[in-house]
């Protein structure tokens, strides 16, 4: 019988020691549908042999490594002032957890100290009830935090691991927690949305983090990867205004940064987030498709950062 992909799970559990596959129990993740997983991603070290005759050389797999990209609602952990599960995440992709009991749970970007994470993604046999599992460890990640009016706010992920041999397991069921339900990008739902305390008008916004990941497997020393840097970059489309009540020309040639806030906090308690990009270099504005008449302009821009910490924040509250 077939190996079913929708029925899957996708758990996780932080390294105390990098590389080293912790023990269970490992946290599940309520993903949304259609992650994409490449279990085995290589160089091929080719031989290179003279020989008489035509055909192929002899090659080794090199270099091997594990990717996968999947999202999640981006609801918060539903209980206030309890991270969410996808917390261990964030924190493999460069963020710190703030923690204020019965209150809020900030994550701020950093650039040491990272977290690394063991992952294990199972997809389960129809007919046996056994499962075939694919592990990486030492991994690392990047993230996208987007908010489009009328869906639900979500985190893209990319992580990279280490490779390890596919197994079969049995397949146990996953008991989900701190997951909040995220409601809908809307006027009553997200009602802060400010360029340079400006409220504006949101159809879209996207920030990313754009970590780089650098996989190494050199003699001497262990397999593995490496966060090296990060570019973040984002933007946001708002319908455009009249100069004398916002000038996004200005705010583009200008050689100051500017702060960007998007305000989702008019759901339930715990399932509120608020992202905050304090400095933003903001770049050309460009005209976006007409709605119903109506121009909304594009504006793309950078999270700056003058100590590696505080390009962007998000509270979830």
């Amino acid at each position: 019988m077939p190996i079913n992909r929708n029925q899957a799970l996708l758990t996780f559990k932080e390294e105390a020691v990098y590389g080293t596959p912790p023990a269970s129990p490992y946290t599940p993740l309520l993903i949304l549908k259609d992650p994409e997983i490449s279990p085995l991603v290589a160089d091929r070290l080719e031989r290179g042999q003279a020989k008489p005759w035509f055909g192929a050389d002899r090659k080794r797999l090199v270099n091997k490594k594990v990717t996968m990209t999947f999202s999640v609602e981006n609801g918060g952990s539903g209980v206030l002032g309890t991270a969410p599960a996808y917390g261990p995440l964030l924190l493999a992709c460069r963020f710190t957890e703030s923690i204020v009991t019965g209150v809020s749970v900030t994550y701020s970007l950093v650039s040491v100290g990272i977290k690394s994470l063991t992952m294990r993604w199972v997809e389960k046999d129809t007919a046996s009830g056994q499962a075939i599992q694919h592990q990486f460890s030492g991994a690392y990640g990047t993230a996208t935090f987007i908010y489009n009016s009328g869906e639900y706010p979500r985190i893209d992920f990319e992580f990279q691991g280490i490779y390890s041999q596919p197994t079969d397991i049995a397949f146990t069921a996953a008991t989900y927690a701190n997951q909040g339900l995220a409601v809908e990008v809307n006027s009553t739902n997200t009602p802060l949305v400010t360029i340079n305390s400006v409220a504006c008008c949101m159809s879209e916004f996207e920030v990313a983090l754009n970590n780089d990941l650098i996989h190494s497997n050199r003699a001497g020393c262990s397999e593995k990867f490496s966060m090296t840097g990060s570019n973040p970059e984002g933007r946001i489309q708002v319908e455009d205004k009249l100069i004398a009540s916002q000038n996004f020309w200005t705010l583009a040639e200008s050689d100051l940064t500017y702060p960007i806030v998007v305000g989702h906090t008019g759901g339930p308690v715990g399932t509120r987030s608020t992202v905050t990009v304090g400095k933003a270099d903001i770049y050309e504005p460009s005209f976006a498709t007409l709605d119903n008449g109506t121009r909304f302009i594009n504006l793309p821009f950078a999270p700056i950062s003058t100590d590696g910490t505080s390009e962007m924040s998000i509270a979830y509250t």
